[in-house]
């Protein structure tokens, strides 16, 4: 149960007009406040969908921290994004325990710089290292900016106490980068 009402934005505020393309709970309590909330949006469309990281490794960045921080809205809805992208059950798994064992290096190098960047707010300087010898500059901002972001998202849902959709029927749009 939520801990304030969802918001019912007047569905010709800009919010009421996001909200109809796209119901979600997250946007719905993020509707009490529409400029951040439409600000949010266009960010979070980037980080799904502007850049150059592999859609599975940002997907188990994301379940990573969503796992970690306990936010089950956020890792319900990107297990199926996660799923579509093409991520392996064993990523999946993998994202639920932050145990990589037999995972590709890059994948591994995900889940620790996830779990690194949850632990103490940056990345020690072996990690550092790992991370700028396997992935190109923008693949690590990306990596750091959706790890970053998606914890925000997972400690609103978190906060508010929002809830997966009633009957699960919102079709998330998969962006493959």
């Amino acid at each position: 149960m939520t801990r304030i009402p969802y918001a019912d934005p007047a569905p010709d505020s800009p919010a009421g007009r996001f909200l109809a393309k796209l119901p979600l709970n997250v946007a719905r309590m993020m509707a009490h406040s529409p400029e951040q909330m439409l600000a949010f949006q266009r960010f979070g469309e980037a980080v799904l969908s502007k850049g150059a990281l592999d859609p599975r490794l940002r997907e188990l960045a994301i379940l990573r921290v969503g796992w970690r921080l306990g936010a089950a809205y956020e890792t319900h809805h990107h297990e199926r994004i996660g799923r579509a992208v093409g991520m392996s059950e064993a990523q999946l798994a993998a994202a639920r325990t932050g145990d990589a064992t037999g995972l590709p290096e890059k994948d591994r190098l995900v889940l620790a710089c996830a779990d690194a960047l949850e632990s103490t707010g940056g990345l020690p300087d072996a990690l550092f290292a790992d991370l700028t010898r396997v992935f190109p500059h923008q693949e690590l901002v990306e990596l750091v900016l959706a790890t970053g972001f998606y914890g925000m998202v997972s400690r609103f849902l978190n906060a508010f106490g929002v809830e997966v959709e009633e009957g699960d029927q919102v079709r998330l749009r998969v962006v493959e980068g």
